[in-house]
């Protein structure tokens, strides 16, 4: 299936891109009329097209798509220069004969709408190139569209079509979709068009496959999933040539002899079926290499059954995706027979190792094994290669074998609460890794191969023993959060963070930190910033510029005075300076006005300034463990507030009565 999209996207968008500029308002467009060349309307609730789209004499590009369109209008017709148009996702049961007036359209989407048949004048259209008609009422083929001599792409997807010989005559046709249709034979005509490149025939009903592809030398793929066939002929598999077919889903049990010998093949999908696993295993080793496809889609895994109980599961092996076992401190042999496992959970079972032997559940994607006694891992386990998700957390793992960087498909791995002292530099080859946890080891250091991760989102390296970072994980543009608290020996920041321009969230609390890296305003996508238990006695000028910053927690550091930069920063919503020394505020607070959150306590704050009333959108302030005796009578002024935390300080009881008088509504804890 993966090659058909490919083209037919490729097809879109190489002509949607080359427009200068795409308005996505009439009223702009209208504006620069005579240079408009594209408009998007898509989803804009329009229930007819708007006569001004008429005055669009330039128009190349429109889209109406998800609209609640019941007709097409005169309107579109007197844009005559159009040659992509979508009308996909309305309620259109018919175009008009004027449609044909559109001479010079190329690309025509008009999926889920209601058509049942097509104008004669359609046939005019003799310059499309691409049709779009999922999801349609169409019963029987158009004869229309054998006139269109470049069609290259037609989509027929999710209509109610029984026969589609009438194709045979679309010479020029590369791309034809006729998945989810009413097929009850194998449409042997299709194989008079020698152009096609993409054929996809699935889920429909047929329960025959008839030989002769031979006669479609440009043939890449083959889709024939969700049929009823309950075999694959010799004579269809000798005539066999394209590079990529889908058999899954049918009711096959075997496979021909000569499919062993299909040395071409680079792809085939065969999941779903009732095929034995002995037989598959013999098939990859005779094409190795060839992806003999068996597993189901993250859709199709939800709607499978759970087996928590391994002799459950063997009753029907061939149905077995989903394995939960709990109490099974050793792995059965019985375990291997599941062919076609994709998600194994072992977690808490008090497992010692994992056998050599997991390699033989090729198909495993997703591995549960948190919560055991595991301390090392055997070097077999590159042999899984469709892994995608590996849960190591609270074991007892000293070290990773240098093969596991042989798991190039891994896109989530935690190693969370183990003994780790260091990574192997083979981690590099984790393209597809998104999410790393290595909190709670004993890491010391970071190998420079870690830049490598080019699609790492998630990095969690709190609590180890990290002395610096290395400069190569500036290299990870795509990270969005990263984690280094707790770890105490780290008083550091490389220079290279700066480069991080996607990083959100930065949490480097409980270090031993004085500073940060200079021109660390750059990071103009930080919302988060946690540097809380460091040894910070002030903040450069420069932070000034951070005014991306949301939440910023400042909290069990060194500041004797309020920072007067944090004033210069007015889209922050919480700021934590709690557990510091601070005596007294700036009275320049008030300019932080989105602050909702003003968490102060554990300081030795006497007095607040009255600018604090002029903090619009506080919400919560927590002053405990403080020395005031009174708060300034213009905090009244501050109509949001709900929480006040005034407890350990120096007010008297009686003064509860003027607190709630000055206060108003809010919550006040004394």
């Amino acid at each position: 299936m993966k090659h058909i999209y490919f083209c037919i996207l490729f097809i879109l968008f190489s002509t949607y891109n080359s427009y200068a500029q795409i308005y996505r308002d009439l009223k702009s467009a209208l504006k620069n009329y005579e240079n408009v060349d594209s408009l998007d309307l898509s989803n804009t609730g329009l229930t007819a097209i708007p006569e001004e789209i008429s005055e669009l004499k330039n128009l190349i590009f429109l889209d109406l798509s998800f609209n609640s369109l019941r007709k097409i209008d005169p309107a579109l017709i007197k844009c005559s220069n159009l040659e992509e148009l979508d009308l996909s996702e309305n309620n259109i049961s018919e175009l008009p004969k004027e449609f044909g007036k559109l001479v010079k359209l190329k690309h025509f989407s008009i999926k889920n709408n209601r058509l049942k048949k097509l104008p004669k004048t359609f046939s005019l259209l003799k310059e499309l190139i691409y049709i779009d008609f999922t999801a349609n009422k169409l019963e029987e083929l158009p004869r229309e569209l054998l006139e269109l001599p470049k069609l290259h792409t037609l989509i027929l997807r999710k209509n109610k079509l029984k026969n589609v010989n009438r194709l045979k005559k679309a010479k020029k046709l590369a791309v034809l979709d006729l998945y989810e249709n009413k097929l009850t034979k194998f449409p042997h005509s299709l194989y008079k068009i020698i152009s096609l490149t993409h054929l996809e025939l699935g889920r429909n009903r047929i329960t025959e496959l008839e030989s002769g592809s031979s006669k479609l030398p440009n043939l890449i793929y083959f889709g024939f999933e969700k049929n009823r066939i309950r075999e694959l002929p010799d004579e269809f598999i000798s005539d066999f040539k394209a590079p990529e077919c889908n058999f899954g889903f049918n009711h096959l049990k075997t496979v021909p002899a000569k499919l062993f010998a299909k040395k071409q093949l680079e792809y085939i999908d065969l999941r779903g079926n009732k095929i034995p696993g002995e037989i598959i295993k013999d098939l990859r080793d005779s094409l190795p290499n060839t992806e003999v496809n068996m597993r189901l889609t993250t859709e199709e895994l939800n709607d499978v059954q759970e087996f928590t109980s391994l002799e459950d599961a063997l009753k029907n092996p061939s149905k077995v995706y989903i394995l939960k076992l709990i109490n099974t401190p050793y792995l059965p042999n019985e375990l291997f027979k599941l062919y076609n496992l994709q998600s194994l959970t072992l977690e808490a079972n008090n497992l010692d190792f994992i056998p050599d032997r997991m390699s033989e559940l090729p198909n495993l994607e997703i591995l549960k094994l948190a919560d055991n006694n595991i301390s090392e891992l055997p070097p077999s386990i590159s042999e899984i290669k469709y892994l995608t998700r590996l849960d190591l957390r609270n074991n007892l793992l000293t070290e990773l074998p240098p093969e596991i960087g042989k798991l190039k498909k891994l896109q989530y791995i935690d190693l969370r609460n183990n003994r780790l002292k260091q990574l192997p530099p083979e981690i590099k080859n984790w393209e597809q890794l998104e999410i790393l946890s290595l909190g709670g080891n004993q890491l010391e250091e970071l190998p420079d191969e870690i830049g490598q991760l080019k699609n790492l989102v998630t990095l969690f390296l709190n609590r180890n023993k990290l002395k610096s970072l290395p400069s190569s994980i500036g290299n990870l543009k795509a990270l969005t959060e990263l984690d280094i608290s707790q770890n105490i020996f780290l008083n550091d920041l490389p220079d290279e963070l700066i480069k991080l321009e996607n990083l959100i969230g930065l949490r480097a609390g409980d270090n031993n930190l004085t500073e940060l890296p200079s021109n660390f305003y750059k990071l103009n996508s930080l919302n988060v910033l946690d540097i809380r238990g460091n040894m910070f006695t002030n903040l450069p000028d420069e932070f000034s510029k951070c005014t991306f910053l949301q939440i910023l927690n400042c909290s069990a550091n060194r500041f004797s005075q309020f920072p007067e930069v944090l004033s210069q920063l007015p889209t922050l919503k919480l700021l934590d300076l709690s557990d510091n020394k601070l005596q007294v505020l700036s009275s320049e607070i008030h300019k932080m006005k989105e602050l909702e959150d003003f968490i102060l306590h554990g300081n030795q704050l006497r007095i607040l300034p009255p600018e604090i009333g002029e903090m619009k959108n506080l919400r919560k302030l927590d002053l405990y463990g403080n020395r005031l005796a009174a708060l300034p009578e213009k905090i009244s002024n501050a109509k949001r507030i709900r929480e006040v935390d005034l407890r350990k300080n120096a007010f008297h009881k009686s003064s509860i009565f003027k607190l709630q008088r000055i206060l108003g509504g809010a919550v006040i804890k004394l």
